[in-house]
């Protein structure tokens, strides 16, 4: 991945976590007990009511099979831990397009 790329897709996350995370109650998970577990890293997370959000944030290219379900076990694995309902949303578009 180029710096350039990386870049966007931290302020892509930065812009994000300050929309969700001022609206509803953001939840910080370890990358590392999910990929010990067999998850994958998630970029986003917050709890409204008794749903769990699990947000993986595109600036661009695909979501590989394999992502998909690492993204699907994490989720598993948070919904079971916090007896929640999880909503898997995916975004592949600029934020500023998503609000």
């Amino acid at each position: 991945m180029s710096f350039h790329r990386q870049t966007k897709g931290n302020e892509l996350e930065k812009e994000a976590s300050l929309f969700y995370h001022s609206k509803y109650t953001p939840v910080l998970v370890s990358s590392l007990v999910l990929r010990k577990r067999g998850g994958g890293q998630i970029d986003l997370t917050y709890l409204h009511k008794d749903t769990l959000t699990i947000i993986e944030l595109k600036n661009g290219g695909i979501l590989s099979p394999v992502q998909y379900f690492r993204l699907k076990d994490s989720g598993s694995l948070l919904g079971e831990v916090l007896n929640r309902t999880v909503f898997l949303k995916l975004n592949f578009a600029k934020f500023e397009k998503l609000h």
